[in-house]
């Protein structure tokens, strides 16, 4: 089937003005709502808001009766997907600079799940922006499960740190290339080799697609470019994000050697 100009030209009209795709989602409910009502909660030029008032009920998307303005049934057809469309789309932008970087096929979490995700990025004025969150939530941690593709001195210190507290729970997933570099380091080799003492590290014989922290009661994705540098990342409070981070921390768990 192909697309219909006309349908498109409707779209074009509804989403040329926030004013009109604002109005479609007040109405949305059952209850009929007052002029008034509707332009304070709308609460732009008057003349506007009745222009495009009138421009949506002249096209059959809503309608004036003696209770106030009411969502037609052709209106109610079109708005919840066109809000869906909207909320989408506000989050394909939101997580745009993370997407560069990101397989989404190997993060297998529904997007929903990220929606109120925050978002960390590497940019000129500040390039190790995500590493210093990682090592900030690290900081105020007593449980950590984390994967790391890369390692540097400021996470080391931070797991050490976790890893020699009286009660503390740190697991740490490293790649074998990893874990050899760090053991052969004069510089991280005794450091390394605390750690591997003080907590539960695992060796993973391949590419890591992603840093991963599952921290006391938040979620970590990190994303690095070719030089294993941090260029992004999600942090996330949502429970099941928390669970899917858990999950598949144990799943690279299972597939890699104790150290």
């Amino acid at each position: 089937m192909g697309i219909q100009r006309n349908a498109i030209e409707e779209i074009e009209f509804i989403a040329r003005s926030p004013v009109r795709v604002h109005v479609l989602y007040t109405l949305r409910s059952d209850e009929p709502v007052s002029k008034r009502e509707l332009k304070d909660e709308l609460n732009g030029v008057r003349t506007t808001v009745q222009r495009n008032l009138n421009a949506l009920e002249e096209r059959g998307w809503i309608e004036y009766t003696t209770d106030g303005y009411e969502i037609t049934t052709c209106g109610r057809i079109v708005a919840d997907p066109l809000l869906e469309l909207v909320e989408r789309t506000s989050l394909a932008l939101k997580l745009r600079p993370a997407i560069r970087w990101i397989d989404i096929d190997d993060v297998d979490l529904e997007i929903e799940h990220i929606e109120n995700a925050d978002l960390i990025r590497a940019d000129a004025t500040n390039p190790y922006a995500p590493v210093d969150e990682q090592i900030g939530l690290l900081r105020r941690a007593t449980s950590a499960r984390v994967m790391y593709p890369t390692l540097n001195r400021g996470l080391l210190s931070q797991c050490h740190r976790i890893g020699s507290a009286d009660g503390s729970d740190l697991e740490v997933i490293v790649t074998v290339e990893t874990a050899d570099r760090f053991r052969t380091d004069d510089r991280y080799a005794e450091l390394f080799e605390t750690i591997i003492e003080e907590a539960d590290v695992f060796a993973y014989d391949g590419d890591l697609p992603f840093y991963l922290g599952a921290i006391d009661g938040a979620a970590q994705i990190g994303c690095t470019d070719a030089d294993n540098v941090v260029r992004v990342l999600l942090e996330l409070g949502d429970e099941d994000a928390c669970e899917w981070a858990r999950g598949e921390f144990e799943e690279y768990r299972r597939a890699s050697q104790t150290l």
